[in-house]
């Protein structure tokens, strides 16, 4: 299934849980990509939990969900419910910061650009994508979305130890 939203001009709603100030990584950017990959895929309306915590915690989610004792970069957790309220929630992204700064190092980018490529692809999960079971399309969905969103947000991300 691939969300491409409800029939409404209504704003998606990301909400932030800071549980890990690795980083110290400010919200508006990534608020500004998520809403241009949003509107470039169509989907509104939604609320959307976004978790920065470190690799206990991760470790901790993905052991007791998926069955795998170990700290991984993001996690998914697509819900797709209506609450009583109207609110049209579409599920968690869970990111380890402290995953996130390592890979960032490994590829030679800035924590700010790692953070927004797993954003992207905890996104892309809450919408009914999957890398493992399709034929390359989410993949290659990020690849688009990466090119065409993580330049105009990289320079204006900013990250201070």
């Amino acid at each position: 299934m691939h969300e491409t939203g409800h029939l409404t001009k209504k704003r998606n709603q990301w909400v932030w849980i800071r549980d890990s100030r690795k980083g110290n990584l400010r919200i508006r950017p990534y608020k500004r990509l998520l809403d241009a990959v949003a509107e470039h895929l169509g989907v509104r309306g939604y609320t959307v939990t976004i978790v920065w915590t470190n690799d206990r915690k991760i470790r901790e989610l993905k052991h007791r969900y998926l069955g795998m004792d170990e700290p991984t970069d993001v996690l998914a957790f697509p819900f797709h419910e209506t609450w009583p309220d109207g609110t049209h929630y579409l599920g968690d992204i869970v990111i380890s910061l402290e995953t996130a700064s390592r890979q960032a190092r490994e590829k030679g980018h800035d924590l700010n650009v790692e953070v927004a490529i797993l954003l992207i692809h905890g996104f892309l999960h809450l919408l009914g994508y999957d890398h493992e079971t399709d034929q390359g399309e989410m993949a290659a969905l990020e690849t688009v979305l990466r090119r065409q969103f993580l330049a105009t947000v990289s320079d204006k991300i900013k990250w201070k130890d």
